[in-house]
């Protein structure tokens, strides 16, 4: 949808632009120039169930019984190892607490993907990033492929993610990245606000932007929200304001859990329903 959307806009050739997740891409490439590296066109992905189950697969074969907790543990551990393009089991001993059998598993489990002509949502990332490392010629053949790039939410991109945006952008440095430092919410899970703040070190002629104006919410909304992210030690937004008219005043309300709380946002829901507003 989006990209008919765009491309019909921009009155341009859909099937010359590529719209799609980080992931969405890598697959492209890989199944395109993945014999290189050691992969056919029909290989296939595993997804966070398979991951698991192949971690307690690949335990199993080593004579090792694994609890859950620890299959999960390992998987985690797995995926930010590699999309931090970690080389060193030392990371990845860390993460693991120190338990070199844990460690052995894991390689165990990566080195039985590419041998079964698999990938993991992880290593549809790495191996993309293996691939414009030691295969100049593709990385050159993707860089002349476009023109221009966008990336959206990039404060919640992980450094593989980074690298191949900047990766297939080396020859123009034609990158726009949209993103929000104040919004940065996924550090558990990967994503590294460092990567704004490398670009503009490595890009000094890049231009930043700041759009200032914000077109969702209420005076009182962007007035509370704004003293809140002022505390926020890594920034690179400025003050904004937005265009609306004023609304009603913020009310702050804490409930137990989850449940709770969806239980009285739909209660208000109702209320207002019913109330004709």
């Amino acid at each position: 949808e989006m990209k008919f959307r765009i491309c019909d806009r921009l009155g341009v050739d859909r099937s010359r632009s590529f719209i799609g997740t980080f992931h969405a891409f890598c697959v492209q490439a890989i199944r395109r120039f993945g014999d290189r590296i050691g992969y056919t066109p029909k290989f296939t992905i595993a997804d966070d169930k398979d991951q698991k189950d192949l971690i307690n697969q690949v335990a199993r074969r080593m004579g090792i019984k694994l609890e859950k907790g620890i299959i999960s543990l390992v998987a985690i551990a797995i995926n930010k190892h590699r999309e931090a393009i970690e080389e060193d089991d030392d990371d990845l001993l860390d993460a693991l607490q120190g338990d070199k059998t844990l460690v052995n598993i894991a390689n165990g489990y990566v080195e039985y993907l590419h041998d079964s002509n698999m990938l993991d949502f992880s290593s549809i990332l790495t191996e993309m990033v293996r691939l414009l490392q030691e295969e100049k010629e593709v990385a050159d053949r993707i860089n002349k492929r476009f023109d221009y790039v966008q990336v959206d939410e990039v404060q919640d991109t992980n450094y593989a993610q980074f690298y191949i945006a900047e990766k297939i952008t080396a020859g123009h440095n034609n990158l726009v990245m949209v993103g929000d430092t104040d919004q940065n919410i996924f550090g558990w899970r990967g994503s590294r606000i460092e990567n704004i703040d490398d670009y503009l070190i490595r890009h000094p002629d890049c231009k930043v932007i700041h759009l200032h104006k914000n077109y969702r919410s209420t005076p009182e909304i962007v007035k509370v929200a704004g003293k809140l992210i002022e505390h926020n030690q890594k920034r690179l937004s400025d003050k904004f304001e937005t265009v609306n008219d004023s609304g009603t005043d913020v009310r702050c309300v804490q409930y137990y859990n989850q449940l709770d709380e969806a239980d009285a946002i739909s209660e208000k829901i109702r209320d207002l329903a019913s109330n004709g507003v």
